[in-house]
């Protein structure tokens, strides 16, 4: 049986910076801006 081990986002600032990660994010860590779009793209099944 497979288990989910993560869930990979994709962040978005107002100031337009995008970023990835599996790590969940409450700002933007080019310019410190919170964060205005999270779209979860994927998940990591073992």
């Amino acid at each position: 049986m497979r288990r989910l081990v993560g869930l990979e986002r994709e962040y978005r600032c107002s100031a337009g910076h995008e970023h990835r990660s599996w790590d969940r994010l409450r700002s933007c860590p080019d310019c410190g801006e919170s964060l205005a779009v999270a779209v979860i793209r994927r998940a990591a099944l073992a």
